[in-house]
C-alpha cells in the first residue's frame, strides 16, 4: 500500500505495512485493557434476572439485550463491539497454547549443560541454517527432528566411561518387571512350563484335550432308564462313529450316506478301504456314492450308541460311567435322577462331559465293565451308590401305606407303565362293594423275582423288635418282603435307598444288574404316574402348628431365658463352681449352651408331634426324600443358637456383639440365640447373627473343598500303582507286597451281602441242614473249622 494524503473519513496519514509481529499480552497489558476493575469474581451470571456486576456476564463487557446500553461505551447491541474482561488467577498457570512448542524447544536442549543436543559443528546443522534462512519455523522443525530420540548431549564435553557394579545387595530383583512378549503376556520360565496343573507334564502329557466329546448343562428326566442319557439333536448331528460296512448294515448305512450331513440322522464321511476320505459336507450329490463291504461310514450319533458320561471332579470310578444314548430335542443332557448320587450332580447349572468311543473294542469294554447297572454297588463300602430319590421316594412312602386303595381303572393305567408285567392282575384286596387293590399289591408286581428282605421304616420304634409279638407291627413300620411279595411295612429311604441290605442291594446280588436296572425304571415310571394323580404339594398350612403347640413353644423359650439369667447371676455372685477340667468361663458357656439347645430340641419335638400324619412337610422328611427333623423345628418352632467357630457369637465391638446391646451382656439374645422361627421371621439382630453363622459355613465349604481335593490327589498318586496280581497278592509298581490277599479274604466287596449268623443255641433245635445252609450262604466264613470255633458248631454237624 502506497502512502498518500489521508482520506476524507480520517485525518490519519496512510503508511505502507512492512511487517506484522504476533505476540501475547502481558498481565499488565491485560489489566490495562480490561473494563472489569478487580476482575471477574463470581461464577454466577445473573442476579435478580439481570446480568451480575463482577460475574461472567458483567454488563461492562457489552450488551446482550436489544433495549439495553453498554455501561462502558453506552452503545446499543449493534454499536457496541464488546470489551475485554479478565480473571485474577489464584496461582500462575502455564499457557496451554504454548505447552507443545515449549516442550519441543526444551527437548532440543541438554538437561544438564543447557547446550543443544546436536553438535553445532555437525554439517547437517550448517545445511539447515543455509536452507531455512528467513524461515525460523522451518528451521526449528528441522533442528527438532535432528535432536529427537537423542539421550546423550553431543555438544558437551568428552564422556567418561561408566563402570557397572558387579554385585549389588539391593532389592532390585524383586521390583524388576517380567519379560513380556509382543502381545504383553509375560514370558514363562522353563520351570513354570513344566510344573503344576497347567504345566507340560500334567497339562499336556498326562491329560489332553480330546475329540469326539461334548459338554453342556444337565437336566433331570425320570422317564429315562438309569443307563440312558438324553443327548440334544444338535450334539448328535455333530458327533460321529466310524461304522464298518458289512452285508448286515449296508442298506442302513447307504441310506445315511444318501441323506448326507445336512439331515439327521445322516453321515459326515466315507472312508474307502484304501484310506481315501470323502467329505459328504462338500459332495454335490451324496446319493450317487455307492458303498462297498469294508468301507467305513462316519455316521451321526444315534439312539443306542454307547457313550461315557463324566462329571468333574472325577473322584471315584463311578464318576465315569457308560450310558446308552437317547436323542431328544432341546439343548441339555438329560439323565435319570437316581444316577445323580454317584456323579454328585444336581440341576442348579451343573455341566457334564460326554465321550463317544471310536472303536468296537472300546464299546464292548464299556458295556461289560462300566455301564451304570454294573456300577450300582460300590466295593468301597459294599452297598449301592444309587437309590430312589426325591419325589419318587416321597410317593413310594405314600403308595405303600395301609390306607391307599386303587380302583380297577387306576390299576390298569399303572400296569401299562410296568415293563415287566406278565399280564396277570392280582386278586383285589377288597371285593365288595367294588373291587379295590392296595398300593402294596401293585408294588409287589414291581419287585423282581422271588427275593426276600426284612427292613424297618425310619419311624420304627425299637421296643417292637423283641418280645412275643416282634413279627407284628401296629404302625406298619416293619418291612417284610417274602418271595417277591410286600407282606407288610411302609417303604422309605432305608428300604429303597443306598443302605446295605436294602431291596435294591438284594435285587442286585440275587437277580443281577439288568433286573435291578428294570427295578429302578419300573419304580419311577409307575410311582411317578400315580403321584401325578395323587398329587404332592407344600403350602403355608403345612408349616403352621396349632395354638397349644405355639403356647408350649413360648413357655419353653421363656423358661430357658430365665434359666440363663439365673446362671449369669450365679456367675456374677461367684456362686458358679467350675466343672472338672474347665475354667469358670468354659463352665458358664457350657451350661448356657446346654439350656438353649435343650430348649431348641424340646420346642422342635413339640412342633413335630403337632403335625398330622398327612402333613406333606413331614411326609418328605419321614420318607427320607428331603429335609430333616431339625428343618421342621426351625420352620415352625425356633431357629436356635447361632455359632461361630463352635461357640456363641463373640464380642466384636468393645464388650458387646452389636451396638444395639448394652456392654457386657451375656444373655441369649445378644450372643446369637434366635428365638423366632423362619415362619414368624427374624428380627434385624437375629438376621445379622444368622448371616454370621451362614458366612462361616460358606468359607468352610470353600476351604475344605481345596484341602480335601489336594489330600485326595496325594492319596491317589501314592496308591495308583497298587493292584491285584495273578498270584492273588496285592503289590505296587516296585513289586512290594501290600497284602497277601485283597481285603485279607480275597473277596470282591460288591458281591458280599451282610448276614447275621445265629448262635449255637439258636441253631441246635433246627437241625444239621439249616446250619449247613447258613454256613454256605455266609460268604465271609470260608472254613468249617473257623465256623466251629466262632459259633460253637461241632464238626460232626456239618
Amino acid at each position: 500500500m502506497h502512502g498518500g494524503p489521508p482520506s476524507g473519513d480520517s485525518a490519519c496519514p496512510l503508511r505502507t505495512i512492512k511487517r506484522v509481529q504476533f505476540g501475547i499480552l502481558s498481565p499488565d497489558e491485560m489489566k490495562r485493557m480490561s473494563v472489569t476493575e478487580g476482575g471477574i469474581k463470581y461464577p454466577e451470571t445473573t442476579e435478580g434476572g439481570r446480568p451480575k456486576l463482577g460475574g461472567l456476564m458483567d454488563p461492562r463487557q457489552g450488551v446482550i439485550e436489544k433495549t439495553g446500553r453498554c455501561q462502558t461505551c453506552a452503545g446499543n447491541m449493534t454499536e457496541c463491539p464488546g470489551h475485554f474482561g479478565h480473571i485474577e488467577l489464584a496461582k500462575p498457570v502455564f499457557h496451554v497454547g504454548f505447552l507443545g512448542k515449549t516442550m519441543k524447544v526444551l527437548r532440543c536442549v541438554c538437561f544438564f549443560c543447557s547446550k543443544l543436543l546436536v553438535d553445532s559443528n555437525n554439517p547437517k546443522i550448517k545445511d539447515i541454517l543455509g536452507k531455512s534462512k528467513g524461515q525460523p519455523k522451518k528451521r526449528l522443525t528441522h533442528v527438532y527432528d535432528l535432536c529427537k530420540g537423542k539421550n546423550i548431549c553431543e555438544g558437551g564435553e568428552e564422556m567418561d566411561n561408566k563402570f557397572g557394579v558387579e554385585q549389588a545387595d539391593g532389592d532390585e530383583d524383586l521390583t524388576k518387571e517380567k519379560a513380556m512378549q509382543k502381545s504383553g503376556r509375560p514370558l514363562k520360565s522353563l520351570k513354570q512350563r513344566l510344573k503344576g496343573k497347567e504345566g507340560r507334564v500334567r497339562g499336556n502329557l498326562m491329560g489332553k484335550r480330546v475329540d469326539f466329546s461334548a459338554r453342556t448343562v444337565i437336566t433331570p428326566d425320570p422317564n429315562l432308564s438309569i443307563d440312558q442319557v438324553g443327548v440334544p439333536r444338535s450334539i448328535a448331528a455333530n458327533m460321529t462313529f466310524a461304522e464298518i460296512v458289512t452285508p448286515f448294515n449296508i442298506d442302513r448305512l447307504q441310506e445315511l450316506v444318501r441323506r448326507g450331513n445336512s439331515q439327521y440322522p445322516g453321515a459326515k464321511y466315507i472312508i474307502r478301504d484304501n484310506g481315501d476320505r470323502i467329505d459328504l459336507r462338500f459332495h454335490p450329490k451324496p446319493s450317487d456314492l455307492h458303498l462297498q463291504i469294508g468301507y467305513k461310514v462316519e455316521r451321526h450319533m444315534c439312539d443306542g450308541d454307547i457313550v461315557i458320561f463324566n462329571r468333574q471332579p472325577t473322584l471315584h470310578k463311578m464318576s465315569m460311567m457308560g450310558h446308552r444314548v437317547r436323542i431328544l430335542p432341546w439343548s441339555t443332557f438329560r439323565l435319570n435322577l437316581s444316577v445323580t448320587t454317584p456323579y454328585n450332580a444336581d440341576f442348579d447349572g451343573d455341566e457334564m462331559n460326554l465321550h463317544l468311543p471310536q472303536s468296537l473294542e472300546t464299546r464292548a469294554e464299556i458295556q461289560e465293565l462300566a455301564m451304570v447297572p454294573r456300577m450300582i454297588v460300590t466295593p468301597q463300602s459294599n452297598r449301592p451308590v444309587m437309590g430312589i430319590v426325591q419325589d419318587t421316594l416321597t410317593a413310594v412312602r405314600k403308595f405303600t401305606k395301609r390306607d391307599v386303595f386303587l380302583e380297577r381303572g387306576e390299576v390298569m393305567n399303572l400296569l401299562m407303565f410296568l415293563s415287566t408285567w406278565d399280564g396277570k392282575v392280582p386278586q383285589p384286596a377288597i371285593l365288595k362293594p367294588r373291587p379295590l387293590w392296595t398300593g402294596k399289591q401293585i408294588f409287589s408286581l414291581i419287585i423282581p423275582g422271588h427275593i426276600n428282605c426284612i427292613r424297618t421304616h425310619s419311624t420304627h420304634p425299637d421296643d417292637e423288635d423283641s418280645g412275643p409279638y416282634k413279627h407284628i407291627s401296629p404302625g406298619d413300620t416293619k418291612v417284610i418282603v417274602e418271595n417277591g411279595e410286600l407282606i407288610m411295612g411302609i417303604l422309605c429311604k432305608k428300604s429303597l435307598g443306598t443302605s446295605a441290605g436294602s431291596l435294591v442291594h438284594i435285587s442286585y446280588l440275587e437277580m443281577g444288574h439288568d433286573t435291578t436296572r428294570l427295578f429302578y425304571s419300573n419304580i419311577q415310571t409307575v410311582i411317578n404316574n400315580w403321584l401325578l394323580i395323587e398329587g404332592h404339594t407344600i403350602g403355608i398350612g403345612d408349616s403352621i402348628a396349632d395354638a397349644k403347640t405355639y403356647q408350649d413353644i413360648q413357655n419353653t423359650i421363656k423358661k430357658a431365658k430365665q434359666d440363663v439369667i439365673e446362671v449369669i447371676e450365679k456367675a456374677h455372685n461367684n456362686e458358679l463352681e467350675p466343672t472338672p477340667g474347665n475354667t469358670l468361663r468354659q463352665t458358664f458357656e457350657n451350661q448356657v449352651n446346654r439350656i438353649l439347645n435343650d430348649a431348641r430340641d424340646k420346642t422342635g419335638s413339640s412342633a413335630q408331634k403337632s403335625l398330622s400324619e398327612y402333613n406333606n412337610f413331614k411326609s418328605m422328611v419321614v420318607s427320607g426324600a428331603k429335609g430333616s427333623k431339625i428343618n421342621i423345628s426351625q420352620v415352625i418352632a425356633v431357629v436356635g443358637q447361632q455359632n461361630v467357630e463352635g461357640k456363641r457369637i463373640p464380642f466384636g465391638f468393645k464388650h458387646r456383639t452389636l451396638p444395639h446391646f448394652i456392654k457386657d451382656d451375656y444373655g441369649p439374645e445378644s450372643r446369637g440365640f434366635v428365638e423366632n422361627s423362619y415362619l414368624a421371621g427374624l428380627t434385624p439382630t437375629e438376621f445379622f447373627f444368622h448371616a454370621m453363622g451362614g458366612r462361616e459355613g460358606l468359607i468352610d465349604t470353600a476351604v475344605k473343598t481345596a484341602e480335601t481335593g489336594y489330600i485326595q490327589r496325594r492319596l491317589i498318586k501314592s496308591m495308583e500303582s497298587v493292584m491285584v496280581k495273578y498270584d492273588a497278592t496285592v503289590r505296587n509298581s516296585i513289586n512290594q507286597v501290600v497284602q497277601l490277599r485283597y481285603g485279607e479274604d480275597g473277596l470282591a466287596g460288591e458281591s458280599e451281602l451282610p448276614e447275621e449268623m445265629p448262635g449255637a443255641l439258636e441253631l441246635r433245635p433246627r437241625g444239621r441242614s439249616l446250619a449247613r445252609n447258613l454256613l454256605l450262604r455266609t460268604i465271609k466264613v470260608r472254613d468249617t473249622w473257623e465256623a466251629s470255633g466262632q459259633f460253637g458248631i461241632g464238626k460232626s454237624w456239618i
